[in-house]
């Protein structure tokens, strides 16, 4: 049995109830798909980090704030600037409570398939100094799964300046 981390852009294919179109969403969430079936029948440990939860928090809310802003566009309104306005703005009000809503159902779901969420603390100086190689949180993951030999699985190229022997991109 391995230890396995999911990057949050595996987690969105499988738990924020997206509905792929292009030939590239749907080979994401179908890879994503098969790659959780093959971790559960292989009995693998997922891990996750509750800064993890946050950042699929902020994922989902950002993705249903531009459905929101695609639709009022399509009926000729002004669209949202922000994260603020969508929450206050009662012409978003059933888009942001569909929002937390999905947040709700996602992180419930990765409770059920996740072996135990981490609370980490990183070195600050060490995620600024690596930041030309990947976002923060991106950071975050790598270091974490590097630090305590975890499997990490994700879509995100930014992966591609890591070197890791259980790396692995999507």
């Amino acid at each position: 049995m391995s230890k396995v981390f999911l990057d949050t852009c595996v987690w969105f294919e499988l738990v924020a109830g997206a509905n792929p179109t292009s030939a590239h969403q749907i080979l994401q969430t179908q890879k994503a798909t098969d790659l959780l079936n093959n971790i559960l029948s292989s009995n693998d440990e997922i891990i996750t980090l509750d800064i993890q939860l946050i950042e699929l928090t902020q994922t989902i809310i950002k993705a249903k704030l531009k459905e929101c802003n695609r639709d009022l566009k399509q009926n000729r309104q002004s669209g949202i600037g922000n994260i603020k306005q969508f929450r206050n703005d009662p012409t978003c009000h059933q888009y942001y409570s569909n929002a937390i809503n999905v947040c709700s159902h996602a992180i419930n779901d990765i409770r059920a398939f996740s072996k135990k969420i981490e609370i980490y603390h990183s070195d600050i100086d060490k995620i600024l100094c690596n930041l030309i190689k990947a976002d923060i949180n991106d950071y975050i993951y790598y270091e974490f799964c590097q630090k305590n030999d975890i499997r990490l699985y994700t879509f995100d190229q930014d992966f591609n300046d890591f070197e890791y022997q259980y790396l692995n991109i999507l």
